[in-house]
């Protein structure tokens, strides 16, 4: 994954935002794929693990490319680390 803002940011983005009153918080980021030691993955998933069900991740639909299942509509989802906890 590749952000404009550090990763590590959105763990206090969900804090403010719970601590603001938001009651569930949609997150439109492709968590399909690990971002390395340094990238703040960790504190993503300690902030989804904060907040449990109140965090909403997406799941993406696109279709496969090549292989045997080219044209087939496959779901990305994301990485079971993040997902456990939402």
């Amino acid at each position: 994954m590749i952000f404009s803002i550090p990763e590590s940011r959105f763990e206090s983005v969900l804090d403010n935002l719970f601590r603001a009153g938001a009651t569930r918080v949609g997150v439109d980021i492709d968590l399909s794929t690990a971002s390395g030691p340094l990238s703040g993955d960790a504190e993503l998933v300690r902030a989804i693990e904060r907040h449990g069900d109140h965090v909403v991740l997406p799941v993406f639909q696109q279709f496969q490319h090549s292989g045997p299942d080219a044209g087939r509509l496959i779901n990305i989802e994301p990485l079971p680390e993040f997902a456990e906890h939402a």
